[in-house]
């Protein structure tokens, strides 16, 4: 698997991308890569990942935010689950305070997405500004929306998985993220 930063987005081949943060990749994340890679296969491109460093919550909030998976361990897990390149932002100020239009054009346009997948959920741009309706807009490349993954009635987020591990119920908090 390649990671790529910014600076060697003219090196990325046409390919279909997932966009988040993925912490935790957990299984409403899976759900997200397993719809990248059947796009990619059916149009014949790489399955790729957008996803950003720091946890954008801690750039915008100026507070830590305690990580269910290190980086390293987030890129292994792409890995595994068959990405093949990894479009790598450092979540920065500059970042932070991009429009929704050119955080478009500088990442997804720019690194040559045919179909990008995300979730029902997904805000990007200046204070979140952007949403899922904006990038359906958009004709350089497809959007497939995924809808909310549920457990038990209940949304599977990294808010819920570390609410878990805080009240000690590890094997549930594994249990929802699908790996240790």
């Amino acid at each position: 698997m390649k990671v790529f930063k910014v600076e060697e987005i003219n090196k990325i081949k046409e390919n279909v991308s997932c966009i988040g943060y993925f912490d935790g990749v957990h299984l409403g994340h899976q759900r997200l890569i397993e719809e990248t890679i059947k796009e990619a296969r059916r149009l014949n491109v790489s399955a790729n990942v957008i996803t950003f460093y720091p946890d954008p919550e801690t750039v915008v909030s100026k507070k830590e935010v305690k990580e269910l998976t290190s980086l390293k361990r987030r890129l292994e897990l792409f890995e595994e689950y068959g990405i093949e390149n990894v479009l790598l932002l450092e979540f920065n100020e500059e970042l932070m305070c991009k429009d929704k239009e050119s955080f478009i054009n500088d990442y997804i346009v720019s690194s040559n997405v045919n179909t990008l997948v995300c979730g029902f959920d997904f805000h990007f741009g200046y204070k979140a500004s952007g949403n899922v309706s904006d990038l359906k807009r958009y004709k350089e490349f497809n959007t497939i929306e995924i809808s909310e993954v549920k457990d038990n009635g209940e949304k599977i987020s990294s808010t819920r998985i570390r609410k878990l591990i805080e009240d000690g119920d590890i094997k549930e908090a594994k249990r929802l993220m699908g790996h240790e």
